[in-house]
């Protein structure tokens, strides 16, 4: 009795163990997709800054008589720097009437400019009979160009040209031309329009 229950345990755990086989079918690995990269974004290249070109303000522009001038362009930055302008600016006009009558340059009555924005370009040409004036400006970055027209003077006289001393020999006396345009910290330089 013992030998065939220990006999039938056998039979039916290994009976159990038949009867629970059942055949596996491996599936082959399903491959997932590939994840796909983006590329990365390239930053766009920063555009170059474009040249800006712009003409004066005709109502903070100004035209007149400068007492000997040294220099033939200035940039006028700051308040110390204009006072010296109009210091330069004769206060009566340059005639032969005695006593001349006052100048009617409207600079010398220092017309408002606030220096945290704005500045003043200035041409000279250091003899009296050479008509000059601003015509316009073109910035490019923090740069600006001035283009200057004196028709009767060219770059090299503009420069160095003679000073003519008035009729009691006092000091000479050229012409100037001045604008207030906006504020760049860059540099100024100016260019005399060839002659046609």
């Amino acid at each position: 009795m013992r030998h065939s229950t220990y006999g039938l345990a056998i039979l039916c755990a290994f009976g159990a163990i038949a009867c629970s086989k059942q055949e596996v079918v491996e599936e082959p690995p399903t491959s997932s997709p590939k994840e796909t990269v983006a590329p990365k974004a390239t930053e766009p290249e920063p555009e170059e800054a474009a040249v800006k070109d712009a003409t004066f303000d005709a109502s903070r522009s100004y035209k007149g008589r400068i007492s000997a001038p040294r220099k033939s362009s200035l940039v006028i930055r700051d308040a110390a720097a204009y006072d010296a302008l109009i210091s330069n600016i004769p206060k009566s006009k340059i005639q032969k009437k005695n006593p001349a009558d006052p100048s009617d340059d409207p600079i010398l009555k220092r017309p408002a400019v606030d220096f945290s924005k704005e500045m003043i370009v200035v041409a000279t040409c250091s003899t009296f009979y050479c008509p000059i004036s601003l015509k316009s400006y073109s910035v490019d970055g923090d740069e600006v160009a001035v283009l200057v027209d004196s028709p009767g003077e060219g770059q090299d006289s503009m420069m160095m040209g003679a000073r003519p001393t008035g009729m009691n020999g006092e000091d000479a006396y050229g012409n100037y031309a001045a604008s207030v345009i906006p504020k760049y910290d860059g540099e100024v330089t100016f260019e005399v329009m060839p002659k046609p």
